[in-house]
């Protein structure tokens, strides 16, 4: 259904949707990755800008497919994944 570089959202047997999100790169262009996410996730920061992502991923997605329920979503990955 969609996909970016952190997340992919698939539906299934027409009324499921699964997202999955990518597990923690220590290293990218640039330096540090998701390390940063993860210490900010751990310690409950107000701000976490890869969970603010994922959480807009959610939301464009089930946009895009109003007849999904909140109940028929299925969430995974590592990491990221997990907490959301």
């Amino acid at each position: 259904v969609k996909a970016t570089a952190d997340a992919v959202a698939l539906r299934r047997n027409s009324d499921q949707m699964f997202v999955g999100f990518t597990g923690t790169r220590l290293f990218k262009a640039g330096g540090l990755s998701d390390l940063m996410a993860d210490a900010e996730l751990a310690t409950n920061q107000k701000s976490v800008t890869r969970l603010t992502e994922a959480r807009l991923f959610v939301n464009e997605v089930m946009g895009e497919n109003p007849d999904i329920t909140n109940t028929r979503v299925h969430l995974s990955g590592h990491s990221l994944g997990g907490f959301v």
